[in-house]
């Protein structure tokens, strides 16, 4: 790079620094590569059973645009179940997914309880939300507590037992309702992993989930 970037100078010209340099590191190709490739990757490695799709944008309005409806409609889904925590919802997060659905006049439910470091106890509560009406899809949105808390929700309500039954190594298979997953931070990943973490509250242990089921079926993600 010609410079360091310089965190103490105002965030705009960090932008731009970073901007320039990620337009330099993509002219040559080594490093980026375009989004459509990407998408082509990932769709193979689900082997056709789930689409995945990522959606990116260069503003940061890009959550109050119509991305997420044209997803639900690209999968005939109707009725989501919107999956996050306490935190996100007072910083007002949450109300840009929401005024979008109300707009579009689309039902959805709420289960925004997720805890950090998500438990089985926490799984369960969601899926009794879940179960409680008939949604036919999930949206997690946050960081990777509640996208990790959305995919056990997910699985689990089309695999009996309780969650830790399916730690790893065993893998799950068997895939429950979508999942749309909205990352807020750039740290875990779990929004393109076929992980999640879960930790029990009866054994003190916190263990690894993994299998197809684990596999967001869209993720929008907006870098900026």
């Amino acid at each position: 790079y010609e410079e360091v970037p310089d965190f103490s100078k105002p965030a705009q010209v960090f932008k731009q620094n970073w901007e320039r340099e990620v337009k330099e590191l993509d002219k040559t190709n080594e490093f980026l590569r375009p989004t459509k490739e990407i998408v082509e990757d990932i769709k193979r490695f689900n082997a056709g059973k789930q689409i995945a799709e990522i959606i990116s944008s260069d503003s940061p309005e890009a959550l109050k645009n119509a991305q997420i409806i044209d997803v639900l409609k690209q999968l005939s889904l109707s009725k989501p179940l919107i999956v996050t925590d306490q935190n996100l919802q007072k910083l007002g997060h949450l109300d840009l997914i929401l005024n979008i659905l109300e707009k579009n006049k689309i039902s959805y439910g709420l289960f925004s309880d997720v805890v950090e470091d998500p438990t089985d106890a926490c799984v369960d509560e969601g899926l009794h939300v879940f179960k409680s009406a008939e949604y036919d899809c999930i949206i997690g949105i946050g960081g990777g507590s509640p996208m990790d808390t959305a995919k056990a929700i997910s699985f689990m309500s089309v695999n009996a037992g309780h969650v830790r039954d399916y730690k790893a190594p065993k893998q799950i298979d068997l895939c429950g309702p979508p999942v749309i997953l909205i990352p807020t931070t750039g740290g875990t990943g779990s929004e393109l992993t076929r992980w999640c973490v879960i930790t029990d509250t009866t054994n003190t242990e916190k263990y690894n989930l993994s299998g197809l089921a684990c596999v967001a079926t869209a993720a929008l993600i907006d870098w900026t």
